[in-house]
């Protein structure tokens, strides 16, 4: 779910919380750039995902953010790691990246003490989607 300023509260994610937990769906992905109203945003998207009973995890896009970001992105994870809307696996906070693989986990220093790296969790870059991807 991208991120976008114009929702002014968290009930502006609901019907899109509610639509996906219809279909099946149990979490999103907030994609996030380094916009001034990212984490306005991620507050809603946060609290929407907890009264109705979803999941969300923050995916950090650098294109915007830079790989020496990483204690900016430290604290975001320590800020909404701890939420009750937070997705977890294996009781650890789950986070993506959009081209974020050179990040030096060691210097995101405000990590909360659930997570001891980011590379603990290893998911596919792409999906089995031959038509749309090709081997490199």
């Amino acid at each position: 779910m991208g991120i976008v300023p114009n929702r002014a509260s968290a009930s502006d994610y609901d019907s899109d919380m509610k639509l996906a937990k219809a279909a099946g769906i149990d979490a999103f992905a907030l994609n996030i750039g380094t916009d001034d109203y990212a984490e306005e945003q991620l507050n809603y998207g946060y609290e929407s995902a907890s009264n109705n009973d979803m999941k969300v995890f923050i995916s950090f896009d650098f294109n915007w953010f830079s790989t020496g970001d990483a204690a900016t992105v430290g604290g975001m994870i320590k800020t909404y790691g701890s939420k009750p809307g937070q997705l977890k696996v294996d009781g650890k906070v789950f986070v993506s990246s959009f081209i974020g693989d050179g990040l030096d986990v060691g210097q995101c220093d405000k990590l909360p003490d659930q997570i001891s790296t980011l590379r603990q969790i290893s998911i596919p870059t792409r999906l089995p989607m031959p038509e749309y991807w090709t081997e490199h």
